[in-house]
């Protein structure tokens, strides 16, 4: 299958269909083709049951982190390459998460070269490796993305969720954890609005601004504090990070203050973990 865009569709479909037998052999793909099309942004239709539940997430993944882009290299590789649609899929994640989400690749489209990606992917004859050299075009490298990640803050709720998800999987070591990363709370370590047991200084309001959103002072809750608590001290907190089913949110409990200089480590560590999880292997 040949992916072609918008504005080149026309021509070519009129220039490779020469006589009513290949219109009509054409047209008959078209509903199978429509139908893959549209379940891309449906992980749940049945016909993604047989590819397993970690291609559903990682589809999952990709339409509530809003991608679309990618939608003609995931057709391709669901016709011509179904054995490699898990791999692709995790390579599309990634993409989304170190680029889209983090840190941006100079000017270099998305859209053009998916769908580029997609056309290789069509061809029976192609190696993986051509595809993904294709993709390390829009792929920030791992300096970029760690440097863009200790330095941005994480404010769409949606961007935390899914990455404190992954990041949950590779600590806990199992895959199938957080099925659903939309029901989790992100938990703000140092709080938006810390109440007067916090030291002054990380109650300013510069402070707030330059670390408060920081991967290094997020975590993740299955569901949120009480109304008052969220702005208590790290040691009242941290009886309820105890508490969690998480190990992320677990693991701060073997700390007796929570600092600057303890945000500033746990923002490499994290980066270090994710640079692990997103990757085009």
């Amino acid at each position: 299958m040949k992916i072609r865009r918008d504005k080149e569709l026309y021509k070519k479909i009129e220039a490779e269909i020469e006589d009513p037998h290949k219109a009509v052999e054409y047209a008959s793909t078209l509903p199978d083709v429509a139908t893959v099309y549209d379940s891309i942004r449906n992980p749940f239709h049945p016909i993604w049951e047989e590819h397993g539940a970690s291609c559903q997430r990682q589809l999952e993944t990709i339409r509530l982190l809003g991608s679309t882009e990618c939608h003609p290299l995931i057709l391709s590789t669901y016709f011509a390459r179904p054995k490699e649609l898990e791999r692709m899929l995790k390579w599309v994640v990634s993409i989304t998460m170190r680029r889209s989400l983090v840190c941006k690749n100079g000017s270099v489209s998305l859209e053009a070269t998916y769908a580029r990606a997609g056309s290789v992917a069509g061809r029976q004859n192609c190696d993986a490796e051509e595809i993904r050299a294709i993709l390390q075009e829009i792929w920030p490298s791992d300096h970029a993305f760690m440097n863009s990640l200790n330095e941005s803050a994480l404010i769409a709720p949606t961007a935390a969720k899914f990455l404190f998800a992954h990041i949950e999987r590779r600590i806990s070591g199992n895959d199938a954890a957080i099925p659903d990363p939309e029901s989790l709370v992100v938990e703000h370590i140092l709080p938006k609005k810390p109440g007067p047991n916090w030291p002054s200084r990380m109650r300013s309001q510069g402070f707030l601004e330059e670390h408060c959103h920081k991967i290094g002072n997020l975590s993740i809750l299955s569901a949120p504090m009480k109304k008052g608590c969220e702005s208590r001290e790290f040691e009242y907190k941290k009886e309820i990070y105890q508490q969690s089913e998480y190990a992320v949110t677990r693991y701060l409990c073997a700390l007796d203050n929570w600092t600057e200089q303890d945000i500033a480590c746990r923002q490499i560590e994290l980066s270090d973990i994710a640079a692990g999880i997103f990757n085009l292997e």
